[in-house]
């Protein structure tokens, strides 16, 4: 949907279905390819993204905020591959441009070659009150966030819900 997102960018309350993304290059996401200081709330994105390098199933380089949101793409590529978000800045010199990640969730395949995260799959930055399904993505590992298996992931005593 949107290539870039510059400072001050916002996009809210979006949601992206059976999206058919297919990139060649680096910074691929379903609903962002690359963000730097912009900020997405509550919004989400299905269907299949790929790519070579930080591919994510919303968004593929994460510099700015993420809040409330989620993903259940089917997300392929070969580096720097995630669930949710591809790489997410880890630079501290420059806080206003860390990725931050919070409350967000991802429940989609995700493979590829190296740096592969169920919910990140590479960078740092900041990850907050974030779940991915270890059993849907086919990863047990991420930068940041919790793996549940998909009945944990269901099951609305997890989050005291109930």
């Amino acid at each position: 949907m949107f290539g870039e997102l510059g400072s001050g960018a916002k996009i809210s309350n979006l949601g992206l279905e059976a999206v058919n993304v297919n990139g060649t290059g680096e910074s691929i996401g379903g609903l962002v390819g690359y963000k730097f200081r912009a900020n997405i709330t509550t919004s989400y994105c299905t269907g299949s993204v790929t790519g070579n390098s930080r591919v994510g199933g919303l968004v593929g380089c994460n510099g700015g905020s993420i809040t409330a949101c989620y993903s259940t793409s089917t997300v392929t590529g070969e580096n720097e591959i995630g669930g949710l978000v591809g790489f997410n800045n880890n630079d501290v010199g420059r806080a206003s441009s860390r990725g931050t990640i919070y409350y967000c969730y991802s429940a989609g395949s995700v493979s590829g070659i190296s740096s592969i995260g169920g919910l990140v799959g590479s960078g740092g930055g900041i990850v907050t009150s974030c779940l991915w399904d270890v059993e849907v993505s086919g990863q047990a590992g991420s930068i940041g966030g919790f793996g549940l298996t998909t009945a944990e992931m269901m099951d609305p005593n997890m989050f005291g819900l109930n």
